[in-house]
């Protein structure tokens, strides 16, 4: 059985990825807040409430739900964690960032999905499975925008921790090198909840919200669908480079 574990499938991409993957014949194990109510008849789909801000409280329960993915739905032949979650917010210029906002942003962002990966890592070594580890980042992760600098950097970060597990691969076990493939995705500008809110902050906060605003009113921003479509036809299915940060426009 190929299993796929994905944050953030209420809405957006994740939820458009877990469609696609459905339909390719993987058992999908959402974590979020919310399930998605589009899959609650599904006997192919189990959700996990799963909080990124108090991942902690979390992790226990993402162990017992894999474990009985496993036992009640036939072996697990691989895994593919997707991490789509994220959170833009605070939107704002760095001096003028609240601390506690700033770990917020830290902790969805990027606390949150190292930890995931250290929890998933621990029964994919334990099951010897083949793994592909998707992280979702952004272009913003190489730009500096004014009012979304923290957003970006926890990006940058992330796309490091792509980079970190590639690395670190070699050094958990004998057949983990080739297992483990571990990838980034910048799937760029989609019509999600995320441009909504970032359509909706103040200039005061946002100086370059009017770029945002003009790309939705021109009608280019991306259906998630459409990306899902494309992340798992060259990123899933088709063979890729661990450690490297694929982009939508060179799939």
């Amino acid at each position: 059985m190929k299993l796929a574990v994905i944050t953030g499938t209420s809405r957006g991409l994740g939820l458009a990825l877990t469609a696609e993957l459905l339909g390719r014949e993987y058992f999908i194990l959402g974590l979020g807040r919310v399930p998605p109510v589009e899959f609650s008849s599904s006997d192919k789909y189990l959700h996990c409430a799963f909080d990124l801000e108090s991942v902690e409280e979390f992790l226990p329960a993402l162990g017992e739900k894999l474990e009985e993915v496993a036992l009640l739905q036939g072996p697990v032949t691989e895994l593919l964690f997707i991490h789509n979650a994220s959170i833009v917010r605070p939107l704002g210029l760095l001096s003028q960032i609240d601390p506690d906002e700033m770990r917020e942003s830290m902790d969805v962002n990027l606390i949150g999905p190292f930890r995931l990966y250290q929890s998933i890592l621990g029964f994919i070594v334990a099951h010897e499975l083949p793994a592909r580890l998707i992280l979702i980042s952004s272009s913003a992760a190489a730009n500096a925008i004014p009012g979304m600098n923290l957003y970006a950097a926890t990006k940058a970060a992330l796309e490091m921790l792509v980079r970190g597990i590639h690395s670190e691969a070699p050094y958990l076990g004998a057949t983990s090198e080739k297992n483990i493939v571990s990838i980034g995705f910048r799937p760029g500008r989609m019509d999600t909840p995320m441009q909504t809110e970032m359509r909706a902050t103040s200039p005061t906060d946002f100086p370059v919200v009017g770029r945002y605003i003009e790309t939705h009113r021109e009608g280019k921003l991306r259906d998630p669908a459409e990306v899902a479509k494309k992340l798992v036809e060259h990123l899933v299915v088709g063979s890729v480079e661990s450690g490297r940060i694929y982009s939508f426009d060179e799939l």
